[in-house]
């Protein structure tokens, strides 16, 4: 085929929604070359339609292949991880050492009581867990502070990290920002901060993190 019928060729494929590469493919031309002829070429109302589908189609099989990626990368990640495969019980110490790293990250070091803030409600459970689990802990003491825009329903969601925490409703106060200006973020709970009013648990916790970060 000469090349003013490559190009015509080209150019009827183009104008029926045929993509640079398929038609780089069909003609057996490179895509510069396709690109370079197709410049500026009208493409017909059927063939946008099919462009659009065809960019759809490929979007969707690209997430596809991400996923599987991703599926096959964590595989492997997870047959080479043998970070709590077997442990299926932790001494005191290793307890306390996981509490007071959390505690590293998210606890409250100016106040003389135990303080520990986020969001996230797995976060907030597995400190309290680490927590009664470390130290002997009187339940009836363990206070929150709820940080809450105006949008919150403030009596759902109260309840709500009652039921995550075990925190009884009456020993959670709230703070409730009703002239905040913050965009509602879908699903948000509010923001909890656990206290616990011992100052012996709260100079371990340091005195632990003090001793891991000059042994590395």
């Amino acid at each position: 085929m000469v090349k003013k019928d490559l190009f015509l060729s080209a150019a009827k494929l183009r104008k029926s929604g045929y993509s640079l590469r398929e038609i780089s493919e069909q003609l057996q031309i490179s895509k510069s070359t396709a690109s370079l002829w197709m410049r500026g070429q009208i493409i017909g109302d059927s063939g946008k339609k099919r462009l659009m589908n065809l960019s759809t189609r490929g979007r969707e099989k690209s997430k596809v292949i991400l996923r599987e990626k991703k599926a096959k990368r964590m595989k492997q990640i997870a047959e080479e991880c043998t970070v709590l495969v077997k442990k299926k019980k932790f001494e005191k110490d290793e307890l306390k050492l996981m509490l007071s790293l959390l505690y590293w990250c998210e606890g409250g070091k100016t106040d003389r009581r135990v303080t520990f803030i986020n969001s996230d409600p797995n976060l907030i459970k597995s400190f309290l867990s680490l927590l009664k689990s470390s130290f002997r802990i009187n339940e009836n003491k363990l206070k929150a502070l709820l940080h809450l825009h105006g949008y919150h329903k403030r009596k759902e969601i109260l309840k709500y990290w009652s039921d995550v925490t075990g925190i009884k409703q009456e020993n959670i106060s709230v703070y409730n920002k009703r002239n905040s200006g913050k965009i509602k973020r879908e699903g948000y709970k509010g923001c909890l901060s656990v206290r616990y009013g011992d100052s012996n648990v709260l100079d371990e916790i340091l005195l632990i993190i003090k001793r891991f970060y000059l042994t590395i």
